[in-house]
């Protein structure tokens, strides 16, 4: 192929250089070709007697007419595309695609014997065919057999000669998921037939109708569908009358199939230059598309016959009067004659007043309470607006509603609409602003946040808003920081129902603690909704302040949630709350005595004094539907102010308990609980004790063990994390810690014995753990450890109880990594002998260190030998992929060893050590 191959620009020849390459490429096997010749050149010598048993694609062009002397020998050819070319059709059966430019020499006969013997072709496109003369042309014996191609989707006839374009349309069946286009110079009187068939792929249809000088065309979207020249249309149409080529496009129109004439176009086009094809035009739009609405004109023959076309009709059977075009609503005419400018203004506004009058008369006489469908509604409302008539208007006002009382939503029972409501309002509506989740800026509270809820729904339908507008159960929500009105609002929509109140000031929601006591207006409050009966409390106690005469002298009947907070100090309400139906009982550094609740469901203390177990374990055997248990900060009475109690024996069985915490409260009541409490499975626990000066810590590990149970997989995040470092050792899996002990003399006890007490702990919680989530491959896994034995058995608990871990993260704080790198090197089985790596499944490993100058020599080592063991048949331990190291010092020859083993690794803040100097690598930079 020529360098460059433009018309006129290609060289005469091949060059020597490309007839060598062509003929070297045609000695061998051929699957596509494209090849463009020059105008000197035949491109069928190298096709004479060879046989392309691989050939598919074959695409040539010639500078000149060319022709092949015998059939092309390719049985298995698919795609055929030949520019000014032609050649004898045996033996191509297989075509999927054919495309012919240029050819002379087809006629209609051997083009029917190819297609009949190509049943999967997909593609037909021919184009600009040479006609022979008349006295060149044979008589041919073509056949009339209907031609089915199943699975042809596009044909293109553009400029050949019309008798072909005839034969074709005549004989040819395809299935109507295809597109046609029709191009050609010569007059066709059956424009019908296959054409008809055509699918335009586009989502806005837009039609486009053109009759101007001596042609005809129809398109839609992008797609021409049918286009035809007959240079005495024009002088014929002034003879006879009548637009011929109008009746063409009808008759075209006809015979159309398919979803784009069922959907409504919304811009139609015409162009035409004589008075006959401009009325038949606008008939044509009318009559296969009524719902136009926009319609552009384009005419050099005046618009008389625009403004004929649309005026109203008087001639219909029934005598009532009809429009073309009922839902035309905009119109635009351009003239190519200038001295028509003034006729066509005056008759196209007289015409618009008038469909603009009858459009206001019709809709007025139509009453909305007739109206039974949503269909209807929106019809009349758009001949409204097409009308002019205000939007404001009574009757139209009164339509819309019509249309709103027939919508489905507008249908729904009383108690669906009541229950998608409860679904949609926000179930939080008392407390302060959640910073972290909120959307809006500056956060508002929840009480606020659930009116603005309630009045956006209100705007749904009218019945909607009267239905919530008349249920008091919406409008219990009561703050003192709503507005005057708001507060009247509630107070009277509300009725008698029981309030969900809040008592809170301006500002902060966590800035309301000051030592200023309640005003009297906050008093006025808090009487008022007191009296009227509380379902919900959330009450914000300032310094000072004795919330007693509002909680423990009144029956609450009705009260249901109870949150009682306060700040800087804590106070004690020392009468029992009359509450019977209390259900979530949530203090915050208030005491309050826990007689009498036996319907509690949530239980919730927080920096007060911590009851005494027999108190504990009387309020939970009172409430066995317990669900929630949080016990935080608690502080224990000095001993000598205890008073010696006699504590049920025998287990608490908690049979929907689903959530346990646990945290800094004294260690006897701790263990006291986990020894008798009794959980379901799916209980989640969490237990966090300072065991200074306890001595059966051990114990307390197997009892928390049983408690903590772990409900879920590594889908939801299984990521454990044991931290053993100062004085503390602690084990969280997924998002909550299962089990956090601290104990002041730890590190010194393990620095002078060697052993690791923590490990021990830790290991005795996890052997009580149902550990049946941890046999699933994890991805990632943490590790904090703050000596060489701690560091050892950290590393052994990770593999004894999570084998499979993919990651791990190992944080160094203070000593070096002499007990990982042990905990982590090949070892022997004491069964078989045979060698054995710990973690088989670790291929992630990041390390950083904190306090200790430390080299990632040796560690770097054990990666390489590890690798290499990886690399034997018989190992069934991972290589290690990726290496990740944090501060510590590296020498540069470790890392080249890296590099050669093809091991991934990421360098943060380490020191470059070599023999001559020192260089900080202080950036994340990746191998």
């Amino acid at each position: 192929m020529p360098k460059e191959f433009f018309p006129g620009d290609a060289p005469p020849n091949w060059t020597d250089g490309e007839t060598a390459f062509l003929e070297q490429v045609m000695q061998r096997d051929i699957r596509e070709l494209e090849m463009h010749s020059p105008i000197y050149e035949n491109p069928t010598r190298y096709f004479i007697d060879i046989q392309y048993p691989k050939l598919k694609a074959l695409c040539i062009s010639g500078g000149r007419p060319f022709e092949f002397a015998s059939p092309l020998l390719a049985p298995h050819l698919a795609d055929l595309h030949l520019f000014n070319g032609t050649l004898p059709w045996d033996s191509l059966t297989n075509l999927r695609s054919l495309s012919l430019r240029g050819s002379y020499r087809l006629t209609l006969a051997p083009l029917l014997r190819v297609l009949s013997t190509s049943p999967l072709l997909e593609q037909l496109e021919l184009e600009r065919f040479v006609q022979l003369a008349s006295n060149d042309l044979l008589e041919e014996d073509v056949s009339f057999d209907l031609l089915h191609m199943p699975r042809l989707t596009e044909v293109r006839l553009l400029t050949i000669q019309c008798k072909m374009v005839v034969g074709l349309l005549d004989r040819l069946d395809a299935p109507a998921c295809g597109s046609a286009r029709i191009v050609t110079k010569y007059f066709v009187s059956k424009p019908g037939g296959y054409v008809g068939l055509s699918v335009v792929r586009h989502r806005e249809l837009n039609l486009f109708l053109a009759m101007p000088y001596n042609s005809l065309r129809v398109q839609m979207g992008d797609e021409v569908m049918l286009s035809l020249v007959n240079h005495g249309w024009e002088a014929q149409e002034r003879e006879m009358g009548f637009s011929q080529r109008s009746q063409l496009i009808r008759l075209f129109l006809k015979e159309c199939e398919g979803p784009r004439f069922k959907d409504p176009i919304p811009i139609a086009c015409l162009h035409y230059d004589s008075k006959h094809s401009g009325f038949e035009g606008i008939k044509i739009i009318g009559d296969f598309w009524p719902e136009t609405s926009f319609l552009s004109v384009r005419t050099g023959a005046g618009p008389a016959e625009v403004v004929r076309a649309l005026s109203e009709n008087r001639d219909t059977g029934d005598g009532a009067s009809k429009w073309c075009l009922p839902k035309l609503m905009e119109i635009r005419v351009g003239f190519t004659m200038m001295n028509k400018c003034a006729e066509a203004f005056d008759g196209l506004v007289d015409t618009a007043i008038e469909r603009i009058q009858a459009a206001r008369d019709s809709t007025m006489d139509i009453h909305p309470s007739s109206l039974s469908t949503v269909k209807d509604c929106e019809t009349l409302l758009a001949n409204h607006r097409s009308a002019g008539i205000d939007q404001q208007d009574p009757l139209v006002i009164q339509l819309k509603r019509t249309r709103n009382a027939l919508l489905p939503i507008a249908r729904l029972p009383r108690e669906l609409r009541h229950r998608i409501l409860q679904f949609v309002l926000p179930h939080r509506r008392l407390g302060g602003p959640d910073f972290q989740f909120t959307s809006v800026q500056p956060p508002i509270r929840p009480a606020l946040g659930y009116y603005l809820a309630l009045f956006t729904i209100r705007k749904v339908s009218r019945l909607w808003d009267q239905d919530i507008c008349g249920t008091p159960s919406f409008w219990t929500v009561m703050s003192p920081l709503f507005s005057d009105k708001l507060r009247e609002l509630v107070w009277q929509r509300s009725c008698h129902m029981a309030l969900d109140a809040e008592v809170v000031r301006k500002g902060h929601p966590y800035s309301f603690f000051e030592s200023q006591p309640w005003t009297e207006g906050e008093v006025a409050y808090l009487g008022k909704i007191i009296q009227r009966g509380i379902r919900d409390l959330h009450l914000q106690v300032p310094r000072g302040a004795d919330p007693s005469p509002y909680i423990t002298n009144t029956q609450h009947p009705r009260l249901a949630t109870l949150y009682i907070h306060q700040d800087q100090s804590s106070f004690e309400i020392t009468s029992p709350i009359h509450a019977p139906q209390l259900v979530d009982l949530h203090l915050v550094n208030c005491g309050l005595p826990l007689d009498g609740l036996t319907k509690l469901r949530s239980l919730s203390l927080y920096g007060t004094v911590c009851p005494t177990l027999t108190q504990l374990f009387q309020t939970l055997a009172a409430s066995p539907f317990l669900e929630e248990l949080e016990l935080t900060a608690l502080r224990e009475l000095p001993s000598d102010q205890r008073v010696k109690e006699d504590v049920p024996q025998g287990p608490l069985d908690m049979q929907y308990l689903t959530r346990v915490e646990l945290e800094r409260i004294p260690c006897r009541i701790t263990a006291g609980l986990l020894d008798r409490l009794v959980a379901p499975p799916h209980c989640r626990s969490s237990v966090d004790v300072d065991v200074q000066g306890y001595t059966n810590v051990p114990s307390l590990c197997q009892q928390a063990g049983r408690l903590c149970r772990w409900v879920g997989d590594a889908s939801e995040g299984l990521l454990p994390n044991l931290n053993i470092c100062q004085d503390v050792v602690s084990f969280t899996l997924g998002y909550g810690t299962l089990l956090s002990l601290q104990n002041h003399g730890w590190s010194d006890e393990e620095h002078e014995t060697g052993f690791s007490q923590r490990s021990q702990l830790i290991r005795l919680f996890l052997d009580e753990i149902d550990r049946a989530g941890f046999k699933e491959p994890i991805d990632e896994s943490y590790l904090w450890y703050d000596s060489i034995s701690a560091a050892f058995e950290g590393t052994r608990i990770m593999e004894d109880f999570f084998p499979n871990i993919c990651g791990l993260n190992i944080t160094v704080d203070v000593v070096g990594l002499q007990g990982m790198i042990r905990a982590l090197s090949e070892t022997k089985n004491p069964q078989d002998g045979l060698p054995r790596w710990p973690l088989p499944k670790l291929s992630t490993l990041e390390i950083k260190i904190f306090g200790h100058d430390e080299t990632y020599d040796n560690l770097i080592d054990l990666t390489i030998k590890r690798t290499l063991a990886a690399a034997s048949p018989l190992s069934a331990v991972s290589p290690i992929r990726k290496l990740t190291l944090g501060h510590g010092r590296v020498q540069q020859k470790s890392l080249r060893k890296l590099d050669d083993m093809g091991i991934e690794y990421e360098l943060r803040y380490v020191t470059f050590t070599n023999q001559t100097a020192c260089e900080e690598y202080d950036e994340d930079d990746s191998e």
